[in-house]
């Protein structure tokens, strides 16, 4: 006695035929398959259709024929597969698309590749599992912090269905987070993501120069201590697998104010500044206590030990004189008038060989015309330390030192700091 019924599964028709065992002990072959055709004709299958059939069955042989929908069920020429089990609970078939016997004999979907640029990449159990997987890929590249406005994959993504008959081998099929980490890590794909990111930025403050006579000449004093002030920064970043490319500012606004530091600068001429300049003036030379460069008392040290004044600083020969001129022999030592670090140390054009230190705050000392330079560039050095040595390199009358005091690039008469 045979009983058939079937059952719809996805485009596929699975046909379930049970056999009761006779005392004979019969059992249904695969050889026996033009038998079982004679009991199933397309009328019997297509009104015997049911969703969701379970069978329990006791001591009976099963036999699931699959068929493809789109093609007639007149005869049975395209059977994919027979198996049979026996005893116990036996659940349909689940719905799936296109299903194939593998050549170890397991019943499974067709696999979905995803190809890059026309070259396969990973093969994935579905097209779901594909789109998850390119998802997931998306996903590894976007902070949760910005505003996304847009993420796409810029090279050819296609996600298609496998070209694979039943008794080939079970291709290598990633699982998600496999295929994400894979396609990721290889850098198979270029990732761009366009974000608005908002952030808080400090700003710096400017340090202004003011001079007084209240103050003798060459003192500083800080009027008013500065503070650095916020802004908040909209920034339109475009990322490429997570390192920025673009970056374009379209929204800044003051959340507080940066405060000025203000120096006083000191211009009131003492009677031993005064005495000074006759000196100057007169040619005459001097020397600091000692041989040796003053401590640091808010104004700039001298240059060098003993100080011979040649040419003042203002016009000269119809043309602007931007430092101070001072003697001395081939080889006197060179000092720094203040700590800082050394920005220029060569040879350049009517200056010769070169030194240049900036002091922070704008503020930088030039030393020219030297035989020998002794620092480099980059360099940190103190207040009274050897830099240079003296010569007439350059546009030079005989050997000297010229000296100059910018601030803010603006060239200053030295003895305002000296």
């Amino acid at each position: 006695m045979l009983k058939e019924k079937a059952i719809k599964a996805g485009s596929f028709l699975v046909v379930t035929v049970k056999r009761l065992l006779t005392g004979a002990g019969d059992r249904i072959k695969t050889i026996d398959l033009a038998k079982v055709k004679a009991f199933l004709t397309p009328t019997e299958i297509i009104k015997n259709l049911k969703n969701g059939l379970h069978s329990l069955l006791n001591e009976t042989d099963i036999f699931h024929l699959t068929l493809p929908q789109k093609k007639k069920l007149g005869v049975f020429a395209a059977v994919i597969f027979i198996f049979s089990v026996t005893a116990g609970w036996a659940a349909t078939s689940q719905a799936i698309d296109r299903p194939f016997v593998s050549a170890e004999g397991k019943v499974m979907e067709t696999p979905w590749v995803i190809s890059v640029e026309g070259e396969k990449k990973i093969v994935a159990r579905s097209r779901d599992a594909a789109r998850l997987i390119m998802d997931g890929v998306k996903q590894n590249y976007v902070c949760e912090k910005n505003q996304i406005i847009d993420v796409k994959i810029k090279e050819d993504i296609k996600i298609r269905e496998m070209d694979i008959k039943n008794g080939q081998q079970e291709p290598d099929i990633c699982d998600i987070d496999e295929g994400i980490c894979r396609i990721t890590e290889e850098k198979a794909v270029t990732v761009a993501v366009k974000e608005i990111c908002t952030a808080k930025k400090e700003t710096k403050y400017k340090t202004i120069y003011k001079k007084t006579d209240s103050l003798p000449a060459g003192t500083k004093k800080v009027k008013t201590q500065g503070s650095k002030g916020q802004k908040e920064v909209v920034t339109e970043l475009i990322k490429e697998n997570g390192k920025v490319i673009e970056e374009e500012v379209l929204d800044q606004q003051t959340i507080k104010k940066a405060k000025a530091k203000v120096v006083l600068v000191g211009t009131a001429e003492s009677s031993s500044s005064s005495s000074s300049s006759s000196s100057y003036s007169s040619g005459s030379s001097y020397s600091s206590s000692g041989g040796s460069i003053d401590n640091y008392s808010g104004t700039l040290g001298r240059p060098l030990s003993g100080m011979r004044l040649l040419s003042s600083f203002g016009m000269r020969w119809g043309r602007m004189h931007y430092g101070i001129d001072l003697g001395g022999s081939m080889g006197t030592p060179i000092y720094a008038s203040e700590s800082g670090k050394v920005t220029q140390a060569c040879y350049s054009g009517t200056y010769g060989l070169i030194v240049k230190i900036s002091h922070g705050g704008g503020l930088e000392t030039r030393y020219a015309h030297c035989s020998k330079v002794h620092v480099k560039v980059g360099q940190k050095v103190s207040r009274g330390q050897k830099i240079a040595s003296m010569g007439a390199t350059g546009n030079a009358r005989g050997t000297h030192l010229h000296y100059e005091v910018r601030v803010n690039g603006v060239a200053k008469n030295p003895f305002n700091y000296l």
